[in-house]
């Protein structure tokens, strides 16, 4: 497939006002090219509706830098497995006939970051059982509750939004996430990595955290090998540093530092000159 080019996205906008259809790739492409197309990329086009017809080769959609507010059309497109549509204006998935009995079969990534987002519940991301990557952050988030039933999740991104704590109910799902994201939050407690066991990579830094806090909690994710806490309360003192190694006996890089389990490591040297 091919993608569109910036010539096309130009007729887009002067002739379709911000609706993006199967006329308009009709008008760019023959209908056989139509059929054949397995990305599609139209960025930064005012698109305001999307209504594209059952393409069965798309595979790959990015619509960022638009002005979408629900992606539910986009549902049709059974075989898609990368969709795009950071910077929108989404805040819900939307509604469409069939509702009940239609969802994102073989979505595996999911970009909805900076869309101004507060609820997750309402984007029905049920829908995309398969997913694998979610991108939320830059959003306006004050819970995670919404997450349900992505037990095949493995990377999620939560970075700079307006969480002052996350459910350990909301998560209970995902159980087999590896990668979290949830720097520049308001995180106080840790209470939900008692569901995240599966945890291989934590990033935490920029909350609320202090070290009792964070020394009770770790004791759920001994599989974690990295891990940032920098600018929290608990690494007022150096003593945290030692704590995590000895509750987290797979850490190797702490804080952007990689390191090996000996004396020597610049963690340990730190903490005794301390």
């Amino acid at each position: 497939g091919e993608e569109i080019t910036d010539n096309e996205v130009e007729h887009a906008q002067i002739f379709y006002s911000g609706i993006l259809d199967q006329d308009y790739l009709l008008k760019s492409y023959s209908s056989e090219k139509v059929l054949s197309l397995s990305e599609l990329t139209l960025t930064n086009s005012s698109l305001r509706q999307v209504s594209l017809p059952t393409l069965d080769n798309l595979t790959s959609v990015n619509l960022e830098h638009n002005n979408l507010t629900n992606f539910s059309s986009l549902v049709y497109l059974q075989n898609l497995k990368y969709l795009c549509l950071s910077n929108n204006q989404i805040t819900t998935f939307g509604e469409i006939p069939d509702a009940a009995t239609r969802c994102f079969e073989n979505l595996e990534v999911l970009y909805l970051n900076m869309n101004n987002i507060r609820n997750l519940e309402k984007l029905e991301l049920y829908r995309a059982p398969k997913l694998v990557a979610l991108f939320l952050h830059d959003n306006e988030l004050c819970s995670v509750q919404g997450l349900s039933k992505m037990d095949n999740l493995k990377h999620l991104v939560l970075d700079r939004n307006k969480l002052n704590a996350i459910n350990p109910s909301a998560v209970a799902d995902l159980i087999n996430l590896k990668n979290l994201y949830v720097e520049y939050n308001h995180l106080h407690s840790l209470n939900f990595l008692k569901e995240l066991k599966s945890l291989k990579s934590l990033f935490l830094a920029y909350n609320k955290i202090l070290e009792y806090e964070t020394l009770h909690n770790f004791t759920h994710v001994s599989k974690i090998k990295e891990l940032t806490v920098y600018g929290n309360p608990m690494c007022r003192f150096n003593s945290h540093y030692i704590a995590l190694l000895s509750c987290l006996p797979k850490l190797c890089k702490l804080d952007g530092i990689q390191f090996d389990r000996n004396h020597n490591s610049p963690i340990y040297k730190f903490e005794e000159g301390s």
